[in-house]
């Protein structure tokens, strides 16, 4: 119970600690800057939730598992081979959308280009944790899905794509959105 516990509340405690650490050391920031940044904190959190959790350490957690319909450990490496229904596409789609508008409002002076490849890897990344955790777990885990991968990576893609068409077509809401 106690490890549970820990595994669960480590990455809140750690990603609140360097939240809080970032405010205190930036104090000179908007009350508009600080908002971003707590959302985005509470983003990334949520993010590493929905795909990384529960972890199953235990059978009670392997029973959630199949309760919310996971696949057993299949491994899904070919474009369109499995299916997905719209709900699921549409929700893998929309998962990462926030992150291309906000990686460049929380970092502003990164390069597009390595905005992208954050893009990119973040969902590759998601996808061979849920891969080796399912393989460690002899396929009791989440299934990694190119389909997946795609989508997200599609809809952080388009994210960071209106966030460019926002910022030249309404610079100056863009620019108190940057202070």
């Amino acid at each position: 119970m106690l490890l549970k516990l820990i595994v669960y509340l480590a990455p809140v405690y750690v990603g609140s600690r360097l939240y809080i650490n970032w405010v205190i050391h930036h104090k000179e920031q908007s009350l508009i800057r600080k908002a971003i940044l707590f959302l985005f904190f509470f983003y990334v959190i949520s993010v590493i939730y929905i795909t990384l959790f529960p972890f199953p350490l235990d059978p009670a957690a392997l029973e959630t598992i199949q309760l919310y319909g996971f696949q057993k450990g299949s491994t899904n490496l070919i474009p369109f081979k499995s299916s997905m229904s719209s709900k699921q596409a549409l929700l893998n789609f929309i998962m990462l959308f926030p992150l291309g508008v906000m990686m460049p409002l929380v970092y502003k002076t990164m390069k597009t280009r390595k905005i992208i490849l954050i893009l990119l890897i973040t969902p590759l990344s998601i996808e061979v944790i849920q891969g080796l955790g399912s393989w460690l777990m002899q396929g009791r885990w989440k299934q990694a899905d190119i389909n997946d991968f795609m989508l997200n990576a599609v809809g952080a893609l388009i994210g960071l794509l209106i966030y460019q068409i926002m910022d030249k077509n309404f610079p100056k809401m863009m620019s108190i959105l940057k202070r």
